[in-house]
């Protein structure tokens, strides 16, 4: 281990805003194959993001996401089971009607 870390170093050095879109960020990290970022504000080094960071905000999102897409679909999709019910109803009676028993195979 005795080469000087200019060796083995990124001389492409890849950097964002503080204000860089996550996903941005993301697409980049991957196009690139990069596993760390330095955040540059006003030319100076205001800190970093590694591809941990960008995991953990996908999965917050990913966590929040399906309870807000539950809430909102909660009420259509029960007054649409309860079409498919009435639905069911009329089809059983009708096929009472024709000697069927009701079922469809």
């Amino acid at each position: 281990m005795d080469k000087p870390v200019r060796m083995i170093m990124s001389s492409e050095v890849r950097t964002v805003a503080p204000d860089e879109e996550v996903e941005s960020v993301a697409v980049m990290m991957t196009e690139h194959r990069i596993r760390h970022v330095p955040v540059l504000q006003d030319g100076a080094l205001a800190g970093i993001v590694s591809i941990g960071d960008v995991v953990k905000s996908r999965i917050g999102r990913a966590r929040a996401g399906p309870r807000r897409v539950v809430q909102v679909h909660r009420r259509p999709l029960g007054h649409a089971c309860g079409n498919l019910r009435a639905s069911h109803r009329v089809a059983h009676r009708a096929g009472h009607a024709q000697g069927g028993g009701g079922e469809q195979r």
